[in-house]
């Protein structure tokens, strides 16, 4: 469970006790304050403003402002503002900002209390020659990288406090202001806790996006975004992940510093590029301007993640630590395959009150999870209240943040609702299909789905659907189509109700073509393009109108579903001999028993959806056990295991590190299902080929009652031609893959083994059966990830 989600539990239960001890909390404020001594008193001054660039007078953002003499300060926000409590007046701030010169104002008591204030750029003299390229940056930064390694030998344990502000807009409006006051507690043997102290917030969905209130620290080693393990530009080995090239200099203060390029020296590993800034007289990192580069690819979920990532360090006791962070950009990340929309995020962070090498809790150690909640200080909630300098909200963050807090907290799917083609592609998706959501839909055409379908009972197939939402909760959705050869029309309906966040019903109609057996690996449309081109049906048929119900389930990562069908089905004879210009013709297509079929069926799955054509790694399990009424009386029970496992093994911290696919497939039917109900053991259809297919069964599906298969392959990406310095196919993120497939099925055993080479999204497989001569070549798809 993760840290947020915790903290939602008790925050939906306790919010009137909340908001009545937050009254209470500043009634006995104003009482104590009107106790205190009147010069106390009056000593606590708000002082607001803005700095900007003195030349182009845009708004600088991350200024930071500094109470002289003090650890007191803040930073400018997005708009160039800022707001600071001082505890006495006179007082004086410092303006600062890398690459502009510092300016100093002294406020006295009688002084406005709005400081606006512009920053002149720094000007560095150059000489007539600089010397620039890889050799000088190479230079400085294995100069950076020593003194870190000479600095953090002596760093032993530190604590920090740290004030977060997460945003998120939907189209230009904000959606979402989370602030939070966390401490930072570190040492050299345990490494770093982050404990959330007091937090303000519209909505916690933030973190299903992979947004955290905990500030990276861009000098570490290695930088967690988003679930990926990056390697620092100040790693020790970072010379062997990035090319440095020097850019130029500039000033902060009376000191200098080096501008250096930052790159990746390959696509295999989750690295940065941008800019970093070094402070030549200690060889300290004192900016970082960088971003993922373009290779990373993150987890399934994340469709696109373009964020910039800017960090400035200080000294604290010779340690030169981060004290700010400002994230900003686009993500587009869909949870759990949750329909979204792309957000706009942004995040500014503040580091202070560093205590180096002293004593820190144990407490949060005897915890594995980096970010943790402290229940209690957060239910008191008053670190804000305690005038702890913050980042000023923008305008828009003002005017945003009361209508949020007036209104129920918003959904995820409320916040960043999908696009009307995303949702009327996933209601014909999930209306129109018996089975899981299908991998692949056709796109929408002015709202309406297009329906092709080619086989030897049909021809060619043509029809339409579309979808209507009816409220909130409800949907119909309806298509119709027309076989060129077959004279029925087809035609079906679905009504889905969401009943609740985790209950809904369905009852969909249909007078349709079905296949025998189902389908589990490949789908009708790949069989249509297989029928047409090829001339090879993959499936029999038998013609069905039936009426189903459905109950589903769905919440802690468990999906159920239990279903009813009622059926009238019939056999059907082939329609079509041959498809033009071929002249193969198709096989005869088997028959069934006519009459009525009525079934129940259950199903519980957890884990990823159902992926046929496996692309990406997968983790899942989905059991389903049916109770079925056939023709001619033949009652029967049947049940069916799928599993999907995925194991990193080699090369752990790449973005895409070497590893293991397992799929398992297994079933039993007892003696008196009909033919048609039977398991079966998918072979390629074609050329197409898939993890958990026999490659070497041509264009044939292999039926049992008993079925049991285990499918896997180890993927070494790229490792291969890394080993024989292949430098043109690790560039272009070519893979080897290497598998085997054991399937018993009608009383027997087939072995195979599989060696694949892949570069997404295609691949080729080389397949031979143990127990007979020959070598298969198929095609499939491959991903990414």
């Amino acid at each position: 469970m993760t840290a947020c989600s915790r903290l939602s539990e008790p925050h939906s239960r306790l919010s009137d006790r909340r908001s009545v001890l937050r009254w209470l909390l500043v009634v006995l404020s104003v009482v104590v304050i009107m106790q205190l001594p009147t010069q106390w008193a009056s000593g606590q001054v708000l002082v607001t403003g803005s700095v900007r660039d003195s030349v182009t007078l845009l708004p600088l953002v991350s200024a930071h402002v500094i109470l002289d003499g003090a650890v007191q300060g803040t930073i400018t926000n997005r708009d160039g503002a800022f707001e600071i409590t001082l505890p006495v007046l006179p007082a004086t701030l410092i303006f600062r900002h890398i690459g502009y010169n510092s300016v100093q104002v002294t406020l006295g008591p009688d002084d406005p209390r709005v400081i606006n204030v512009s920053l002149e750029p720094a000007a560095i003299p150059l000489p007539e020659v600089l010397v620039t390229g890889d050799n000088l940056a190479t230079g400085i930064m294995e100069r950076v990288i020593h003194r870190k390694l000479a600095r953090r030998v002596h760093l032993e344990s530190y604590g920090a406090r740290m004030y977060s502000r997460i945003t998120l807009r939907h189209r230009e409006r904000i959606v979402l202001i989370s602030e939070a006051v966390l401490d930072r507690f570190a040492t050299s043997q345990a490494g770093t806790r982050d404990i959330i102290r007091s937090m303000r917030s519209t909505s916690d969905f933030y973190e299903q996006l992979g947004l955290s209130p905990a500030p990276q620290d861009f000098s570490s080693d290695h930088v967690p975004i988003n679930g990926l393990i990056f390697f620092g530009p100040t790693h020790p080995d970072a010379l062997d992940h990035y090319n440095f090239t020097l850019a130029g200099r500039r000033r902060w203060g009376d000191q200098q510093l080096y501008d250096i390029y930052v790159a990746p020296k390959n696509n295999q590993e989750a690295t940065f590029i941008g800019r970093i800034s070094v402070l030549d007289s200690v060889y300290a990192l004192a900016e970082v301007d960088v971003r993922p580069a373009s290779h990373v690819v993150f987890h399934p979920g994340t469709r696109a993640w373009s964020v910039a990532y800017r960090q400035s360090f200080a000294p604290a006791d010779s340690f030169w630590l981060p004290i700010d962070l400002r994230m900003e950009g686009r993500i587009h990340v869909e949870p759990e395959g949750e329909a979204t929309s792309p957000t706009a995020v942004e995040q500014v962070a503040r580091l202070m009150n560093y205590q180096i090498n002293q004593a820190v809790p144990a407490a949060p150690f005897t915890r594995q999870e980096q970010l943790q909640v402290d229940s209690i200080s957060v239910f008191r909630d008053d670190l804000f209240l305690m005038g702890l300098d913050m980042v000023a909200l923008t305008a828009q963050e003002l005017d945003a943040i009361d209508d949020l807090l007036r209104a129920r907290p918003l959904t995820l799917r409320q916040a960043l609702p999908a696009t009307a083609s995303v949702r009327g592609s996933e209601m014909e998706a999930r209306s129109f299909h018996l089975g899981d959501r299908p991998q692949f839909v056709w796109p929408l055409i002015g709202g309406f789905a297009p329906w092709l379908r080619y086989n030897r009972v049909d021809g060619t197939l043509v029809g339409v659907g579309t979808a209507f939402p009816m409220g909130e909760r409800r949907e119909l959705a309806a298509r119709i189509g027309k076989s060129l050869v077959f004279d029925y029309t087809r035609v079906a309906a679905a009504l889905r109700n969401q009943l609740t966040s985790v209950l809904g019903t369905s009852v969909i109609f249909e007078r349709d073509m079905q296949p025998q057996n189902g389908t589990l690996i490949h789908t009708e449309a790949t069989n249509s393009l297989s029928a047409r081109l090829l001339a090879r049906d993959y499936f029999d048929w038998y013609w069905a109108t039936k009426v189903r119900l459905n109950a589903s389930y769905e919440a802690h990562g468990i999906r159920a579903k239990i279903s009813g069908t009622y059926a009238v089905i019939d056999s059907v004879q082939t329609q079509v001999r041959r498809p033009w210009p071929h002249k193969r013709e198709f096989p005869t297509n088997s028959l069934i028993s006519p009459g009525h079929h009525k079934s129940f069926e259950l199903r519980v799955a957890t884990g990823s959806d159902w992926q046929p054509y496996r692309i990406d790694p997968q983790e899942r399990v989905e059991v389903r056990v049916e109770y079925g009424d056939a023709p001619e009386n033949r009652r029967y029970l049947k049940a069916t295991l799928f599993a999907d496992g995925y194991m990193s093994t080699l090369m752990r911290r790449r973005p895409q590190s070497a590893g293991m696919s397992v799929r398992l497939l297994a079933g039993v039917a007892t003696s008196k299902a009909p033919i048609e109900q039977w398991h079966v053991a998918e072979g390629s259809l074609g050329p197409i080929g898939a993890l958990g297919t026999l490659r070497t069964v041509r264009n044939r599906r292999l039926i049992g009652r008993k079925l049991a298969g285990i499918h896997w392959e180890h993927d070494f990406r790229s490792l291969l031609f890394e080993l024989f310095r292949v430098r043109p196919l690790v560039d272009q993120k070519v893979s080897t893959r290497f598998g085997a497939a054991h399937v018993y099925v009608n009383d027997e055993w087939i072995h195979e083994i599989t060696l694949s080479i892949a570069r997404a999204p295609l691949r080729v497989d080389l397949s031979r059966r143990i127990d007979q001569p020959g070598l298969f070549v198929s095609i499939g798809l491959a991903g990414r990830r």
